[in-house]
C-alpha cells in the first residue's frame, strides 16, 4: 500500500515557487468546513475513499492528495511522483473516476 504524500518528499525546489506548501484550494476548504455535521460525514467518506484507492492505486491516490489538496497541476504532481506527464494524464483520469464511482456509492 502507497504512503500518503509527506511534506518532507516534496522537492525543494517547488517550496518557493508554490508559496505556502499545503495550502487548502478553494474547493477543498468549502468540502471540509468543520461547522457542519454533514462534511464531517464527508470528510470521513473521502477519507476512506482515498484509502482504498491507496490499495489498489498508490500513485493514484497520491496524485489525488497533490492535485486536489495541495493545488498543484497535473505536470507539477507528476513530476513530484516521477512519471511522465501522459503517465500522471492516465493516472489522473482513472483515479479520478474511481473516486468519483466509490463517493457515490457512500455520500
Amino acid at each position: 500500500m502507497g504512503e500518503p504524500v509527506h511534506p518532507s518528499f516534496i522537492n525543494a525546489k517547488f517550496r518557493g515557487q508554490m508559496g505556502e506548501l499545503f495550502s487548502f484550494s478553494k474547493e477543498a476548504s468549502e468540502l471540509f468546513d468543520i461547522t457542519s455535521p454533514r462534511q464531517d460525514r464527508s470528510r470521513r467518506g473521502v477519507s476512506e475513499a482515498l484509502e482504498k484507492l491507496a490499495s489498489r492505486d498508490p500513485q493514484g491516490a497520491q496524485l489525488i492528495q497533490l492535485r486536489f489538496f495541495a493545488g498543484f497541476s497535473n505536470a507539477e504532481a507528476g513530476e513530484l511522483l516521477g512519471l511522465p506527464e501522459r503517465t500522471a494524464k492516465r493516472t489522473w483520469a482513472y483515479a479520478r473516476a474511481w473516486l468519483y464511482d466509490e463517493l457515490k456509492k457512500t455520500l
